[in-house]
């Protein structure tokens, strides 16, 4: 899920039941909580979204067989169109993308966990590689200003991690934070942006089992902050974050046996 001018964009759809990914393109309207059915392409859950313009670009993410896959399409909002762009390097799945002196960066979790640059003007990518002492599989990452913060995930020993760090897009570096407080081991949460905030909800606590829970890693201060309200959306992971209007919006997830198709909203 993305925001671009007041509309929320939302891009493909799990189920629990076969064909478990098929494809869904829609906006919501979160003032009135209508939706607008867009045109689709194929198939892909976990991917990067980033809009530039008048454009939507769609990086990587899960084919129907879940199976990462590298193929990167661009959405163009005017004409209700989808165009092919050259595929990434490598299969990547579980992405976040952000730009930086007009190029798109895009770091993935799952499949070939690399870090992937885009020339936009000349439509080719380039990938870097990530330190084995950085490497995390479905770790919750935020872009903010030329840095991809990176929190949790599992380690390819399936040793699931309460790691902070943070990767230098301009001068290709990663770094351990060592925040002043921490938040618990966690994987596949839902990260938003929000001034120098990071938001991150839900995900896999470290014996497996989903929570709800909410933090905000503040940037300046390099601290974790527990956020208690008093409505709360149930516990769940895979689920979706984004900003807008200086609000924050959580949409869809799971538990073990629920996918969740519900709208939330959070002021901070």
């Amino acid at each position: 899920m993305i925001s671009v001018l007041g509309d929320l964009y939302c891009y493909g759809k799990a189920t629990l039941t076969p064909p478990y990914r098929f494809s869904s393109h829609y906006l919501i309207n979160p003032s009135t909580l209508t939706t607008t059915p867009l045109a689709v392409s194929d198939v892909r859950t976990d991917h990067g979204m980033i809009n530039i313009g008048d454009y939507i670009y769609l990086i990587g993410g899960s084919n129907s067989n879940g199976a990462a896959f590298n193929k990167v399409e661009r959405y163009d909002i005017i004409s209700n169109t989808f165009s092919t762009l050259s595929s990434l390097p490598n299969n990547a799945s579980y992405v976040k993308a952000g730009l930086f002196e007009g190029k798109i960066f895009a770091i993935s979790g799952a499949g070939d966990r690399k870090v992937y640059v885009y020339d936009i003007v000349n439509d080719t990518w380039e990938s870097r590689t990530i330190p084995t002492a950085f490497d995390f599989i479905y770790r919750n990452i935020a872009y903010v200003d030329g840095y991809f913060y990176c929190f949790g995930g599992r380690t390819p020993l399936a040793v699931v991690s309460d790691s902070a760090t943070r990767y230098s897009v301009e001068n290709d570096t990663w770094e351990y934070l060592n925040p002043a407080s921490n938040m618990p081991a966690n994987f596949l949460a839902s990260t938003a942006v929000l001034g120098d905030n990071i938001y991150i909800f839900g995900g896999f606590t470290d014996n497996g089992i989903t929570t709800n829970s909410f933090y905000c890693y503040k940037i300046s201060s390099n601290e974790f902050v527990l956020i208690e309200t008093e409505v709360s959306p149930a516990k769940r992971s895979y689920s979706t974050m984004t900003t807008l209007d200086n609000k924050i919006y959580l949409y869809n997830g799971r538990d073990d046996t629920l996918i969740y198709g519900d709208l939330w909203e959070f002021t901070p």
